[in-house]
């Protein structure tokens, strides 16, 4: 995989940086260190801290750290550095001395255009997540965008500030600022809880729009979903079977207590839901749920 950075290279991206261009923006600034709330789980209190002489950082509340290798790595759920090379350089964050926090960065996507789903290398990546056509275009767009001065394409997902997800067959990221998405149709009934779009467009195309949306678009967005969720009578949890994913879950219960059910046994052996659809289909074992069908 040609990543276009090295390690030492990536390891000298300002992570202050590297957060502004995600939509990040500093708690506070105390001696030298720069305090957020935490990007990798959902906190209402600033844990997360970036020491800008070493441009290391450390959460104080998962008790990790370290370079901005690990943190894309973790942001991401990458498995290899090389890929989290390739999403740094993706972010347009370059190599360079720490800058200071209170500089915001413009973000590295320009000339943002959107447009209805048609490219046929997206088909393509939908058809390989398992995702027909009808589901997507109702949910999603096209993106055109120049970043570092080169014209690339991508499926788009739309938040509520305005900001998009954005997936293509060789790049995740997002366009800030970040934020939950919110698809309310019944409203305050039931609403279904998922981490990332392609979850909820696997719920949608195996079990149709019976309840309201939320999408988180990352875990550490939470904590903005938490009015939106405690607003409803039922919330019936789709999130990921891995540590975030289970903090995540183990959050909501604590604020709904038994009005928050979890579906995850249902792709138990899978990392998230979509992973289990496609993997259903390509066994020709895909059939619907009776309990999952939120009517």
């Amino acid at each position: 995989m040609k990543t276009g950075i090295s390690i030492q290279e990536a390891k000298s991206v300002s992570i202050v940086d590297f957060l502004a261009r995600l939509g990040y923006s500093p708690a506070r600034v105390s001696q030298g260190n720069v305090w957020y709330l935490s990007p990798l789980h959902p906190k209402r209190t600033p844990s997360f801290k970036v020491a800008i002489d070493l441009n290391l950082w450390y959460d104080h509340g998962l008790g990790i750290g370290g370079s901005i290798i690990d943190l894309v790595m973790r942001l991401n759920s990458l498995k290899s550095v090389a890929e989290a090379l390739v999403a740094i350089v993706e972010s347009g964050a370059v190599p360079c001395a720490s800058t200071l926090p209170q500089a915001h960065c413009d973000s590295p996507y320009q000339e943002v255009r959107e447009s209805p789903l048609r490219k046929w290398p997206l088909i393509a990546y939908l058809d390989s997540r398992g995702i027909e056509m009808d589901v997507a275009r109702r949910e999603c767009v096209k993106l055109d965008y120049a970043l570092r001065g080169k014209s690339c394409y991508a499926i788009g997902f739309k938040n509520q500030s305005g900001g998009y997800e954005i997936r293509n067959p060789q790049f995740k990221g997002s366009i800030s600022p970040k934020d939950i998405t919110v698809r309310a149709h019944k409203k305050k009934g039931k609403v279904a809880v998922f981490e990332g779009f392609f979850d909820y467009l696997t719920f949608l195309q195996r079990w149709g729009a019976g309840s309201d949306a939320v999408i988180l678009n990352s875990t550490a967005n939470l904590i903005r979903a938490r009015a939106v969720l405690e607003s409803y009578a039922e919330a019936h949890l789709f999130l990921d079977n891995d540590e975030g994913g289970e903090r995540a879950t183990a959050e909501i219960t604590s604020w709904l207590g038994d009005r928050a059910t979890s579906h995850n046994s249902l792709y138990r052996s899978h990392n998230d839901l979509n992973e289990w659809h496609v993997k259903a289909r390509d066994a020709n074992k895909g059939t619907a749920v009776d309990s999952c069908t939120l009517q």
